[in-house]
């Protein structure tokens, strides 16, 4: 194994290391809303069940979507994780994910959010959502404002 495969092992160890104490324990439940519905009713009809299998399908496409490649899965699971339900993910940062996706850092992760999580949202018609941890709208347009005209970036050389 060559000493950059292990160093890149060590660090998803610390990632996980980090994060077992606040994943340990945590109580994750399969009980949805359809279910409490249901609940209620002696016998389900079937047109309740087809709805139920249409829904599972659907999330099953909608995980798949970038391919079946296991880190493709895993990029889009962690993705809309971090954006819906973080506490999942033991509050991992961003900065983490991208480690155990073998992203190139937390604006890839971000990005990804905001392409299948936001975007989604938005063009099923629900309107602005964020997450948690992502900027308000206001909030870009002033970074965005304030970065015009801001050359500290632009023409440097690299050191020989």
């Amino acid at each position: 194994m060559s000493h950059k495969v292990g160093s890149i092992i060590d660090a998803i160890d610390g990632v996980m290391y980090k994060h077992s104490r606040s994943l340990k324990g945590l109580a994750v439940s399969n009980y949805t809303p359809l279910d409490a519905l249901m609940d209620g009713e002696n016998h389900p009809d079937e047109d309740l069940m087809q709805d139920r299998r249409e829904a599972f399908d659907g999330i099953m496409l909608y995980i798949f979507a970038d391919g079946p490649e296991p880190l493709a899965v895993i990029r889009r699971v962690y993705a809309v994780a971090k954006a819906v339900r973080p506490e999942l993910l033991g509050n991992m940062s961003l900065e983490d994910i991208a480690l155990l996706c073998c992203d190139g850092g937390r604006a890839t992760v971000s990005a990804r959010i905001e392409r299948i999580y936001n975007s989604y949202i938005r063009s099923k018609g629900g309107g602005e959502v964020r997450a948690s941890f992502q900027k308000t709208l206001a909030a870009k347009v002033k970074y965005s404002q304030a970065q015009k005209g801001n050359v500290n970036r632009k023409g440097k050389k690299k050191k020989s």
